[in-house]
């Protein structure tokens, strides 16, 4: 795990008014809202927050590495292994709540887990994903979940298991990234390049390509269909078949 996988960062939060969350208006200045600071001392169990979910019933949830979080504006309650007998890891890496209203999350060492209507379901190797250390969970339009693991992507719908490791395309069997084009194209982000599933093939993009490194943390479609690669020696853009590399040369305040 490096600190470009998980920022360790105090919690912040801006213009959390009841159950919805505002976006905040681009022509102010940050010094003109009122912010508030949530940490360990107010309730969190731990400063570091890896990914945050807010619910359709507008809770906020917190991915931390000691459990997970529910928040309501004023109170914290914790899910860990403590209270949830199910959870084999406090280590909660990703969230993602699906289309039927489901949260998943992801965990460094015991699998992935949904919590649907109260009850808690474990997803580790004994039930099908490839391996238990989980990067990253995705939803596509097709509502397959797509688990990245460090062994390999795995693809869950109706309770059957895929797997996709190296000896079907892919670069490399660490998953870190997933992402769904418009085009209905699935992007695979691995510690050695990124990869694209169409029509059932696998096509994969290295430096040799253009990437500016082979390690793709994450992946973005802009409105313009442009794919926007977030890698560990900078950021990448693919637009129009052609790449473009932006690094601290061109302002980024770290590669």
């Amino acid at each position: 795990m490096t600190s470009s996988t998980f920022t360790p960062a105090i919690l912040v939060f801006f213009l959390l008014s009841g159950s919805i969350l505002f976006a905040l208006d681009p022509t102010k200045a940050i010094t003109q809202y009122v912010q508030d600071v949530w940490t360990s001392d107010h309730g969190l169990p731990q400063n570091t927050v890896n990914s945050i979910v807010q619910s359709r019933d507008g809770y906020l949830w917190l991915a931390t590495f000691e459990g997970l979080v529910r928040f309501d504006g004023v109170q914290f309650t914790v899910h860990d292994k403590k209270n949830v007998p199910v959870l084999k890891s406090n280590q909660i890496s990703r969230l993602l709540e699906v289309r039927d209203g489901s949260l998943w999350f992801a965990t460094l060492q015991a699998g992935v887990y949904r919590l649907r209507d109260g009850r808690w379901s474990a997803y580790t190797t004994s039930e099908g994903p490839s391996n238990d250390s989980v990067f990253c969970i995705y939803e596509d339009r097709r509502q397959r979940l797509w688990i990245g693991t460090n062994a390999g992507l795995n693809a869950w719908k109706d309770g059957k298991w895929i797997r996709y490791t190296t000896k079907d395309g892919l670069t490399n069997d660490s998953i870190r990234s997933i992402f769904e084009d418009r085009a209905g194209n699935l992007w695979v982000g691995t510690r050695g390049g990124l990869n694209r599933l169409s029509n059932g093939k696998w096509t994969a993009y290295t430096t040799k390509d253009g990437l500016s490194h082979d390690k793709v943390l994450w992946i973005y479609e802009d409105r313009w269909a442009n794919l926007w690669i977030g890698t560990q020696d900078g950021l990448n853009c693919l637009k129009n078949g052609k790449w473009s590399n932006y690094t601290t040369a061109d302002g980024l305040s770290h590669n």
